[in-house]
């Protein structure tokens, strides 16, 4: 039916029947009672079931090892384990001197540069090497190609006749 200026008008007769409600299925409903740690403000551990999200300044892993002459490492390695530089690793001993390569950078730190993850990403004083003397303390960071940060320190070994150097590393996550 058209009304008044020929717009549609619905008519809702008082006599004619309703149609019935389409029916909806039932979804069983599932309560639980209030955990106690609700009433504290702390989410229970059922709500604690999403994954955190990782920042790049999240430590990855750390750890102390021994690089033997002529052996390397990359960051992403698990486990990290040395093996012969032949490999093309990121960072290798070799003829007394620490190197980089597969892509990595290296930055040496400064005495009065903290070891943070902010340091290590925003420092640009790219090398090629370490080379002696290498001293117990010294430490540099280790960017590698696929976006890991490292802080490495000379824990052990300063010396070019050492026949190991020993490494701890921090590693983040990156943003690389």
């Amino acid at each position: 039916m058209l009304g008044f200026y020929g717009l549609p008008v619905v008519v809702n007769s008082p006599t004619a029947e309703k149609a019935p409600a389409p029916a909806t299925p039932s979804v069983p409903v599932e309560t639980t009672s209030p955990s106690p740690s609700a009433s504290s403000g702390t989410p229970s551990p059922s709500a604690r079931t999403s994954k955190p999200t990782k920042k790049p300044s999240d430590v990855f892993k750390s750890l102390t090892l021994e690089i033997a002459e002529d052996y390397g490492i990359s960051l992403d390695d698990d486990p990290m384990r040395p093996v012969s530089r032949d490999y093309d690793k990121e960072l290798y001993w070799y003829d007394g001197a620490l190197y980089v390569g597969e892509g990595a950078q290296m930055v040496v730190l400064h005495r009065q540069e903290s070891g943070t993850y902010q340091t290590c990403s925003t420092v640009t004083r790219f090398e090629d090497y370490v080379n002696i003397p290498l001293g117990k303390g010294d430490r540099f960071c280790l960017i590698s190609p696929t976006g890991l940060v490292a802080l490495v320190e000379n824990v052990g070994g300063d010396g070019p006749y050492d026949a190991y150097v020993t490494l701890k590393l921090t590693i983040w996550n990156g943003s690389y």
